[in-house]
């Protein structure tokens, strides 16, 4: 069975704290791939220094959620989007972008970068790890975000910023939503594993702050959210 790296779960609601192992994990109940998740990422051991990464049934390893999905979706002949328009699917890589490319970086912050934030996240995400490991990992990659976020750009404004641009990225999501049951339309697509990746983590994470309440606010979005919830992990 396909092995999925990643985090421990972050609690009965949620599979995994990381936006793009949730994301991965979701589109894989979606397209009905059977899967183990296991807890044990290591930053040395994984093939890009990221979270997450599979292990096939043939013993290949694969890295980046975007790229396991792609291939998967290509060896395995799976049509989650065969009903998609051209416009849908335009529409799928431009929430991509502003979920994984922008959204991410404010929730990374939030997590990694401020202190409130890591004091839960040390626990949440490494929980499952051995010692001394615990203890050493969270500190190697806070490390390597805080460079991330400074290159990047998020990190070099106030928390005041980061909030107020995450919210708008948040109330964007919801508008686009509309009144559609998925992103997909009627049907769920690899755009809403995309976004409940984010927005369930944000929702039902133990992250309190204005990202979370952005989201516990807009009523389309948590019903949305439990929709999702209920097809792929359950009610």
């Amino acid at each position: 069975m396909m092995r999925v790296h990643g985090f421990a779960r972050l609690n009965d609601r949620i599979a995994s704290p990381s936006p793009f192992c949730l994301k991965l994990e979701t589109w894989l109940r979606l397209a009905s791939i059977e899967y183990k998740a296991v807890g044990d990422f290591n930053p040395m051991k994984a093939p890009k220094g990221k979270a997450p990464y599979v292990t096939l049934d043939d013993g290949r390893v694969l890295a980046d959620s975007a790229h396991i999905i792609e291939t998967l979706t290509a060896e395995l002949g799976i049509k989650l989007d065969v009903h998609l328009t051209p416009e849908q699917r335009a529409k799928s890589v431009l929430l991509q972008r502003t979920v994984e490319d922008h959204l991410y970086f404010c929730i990374l912050h939030e997590r990694w970068i401020r202190d409130e934030g890591f004091a839960i996240l040390k626990h949440a995400y490494f929980s499952d790890m051995p010692m001394p490991l615990r203890a050493i990992v969270p500190l190697m990659v806070r490390r390597d975000i805080k460079k991330i976020g400074k290159a990047q750009g998020t990190s070099r404004h106030s928390d005041t910023e980061i909030w107020a641009a995450g919210v708008a990225d948040i109330e964007a999501l919801n508008v686009i939503l509309g009144d559609d049951d998925f992103y997909g339309g009627t049907k769920p697509a690899t755009m809403d594993a995309i976004v409940y990746g984010a927005v369930a983590n944000l929702l039902w994470g133990p992250f309190p702050g204005p990202l979370q309440d952005a989201v516990a606010q807009r009523k389309r979005l948590v019903v949305w959210a439990e929709r999702v919830h209920a097809q792929t992990f359950g009610a």
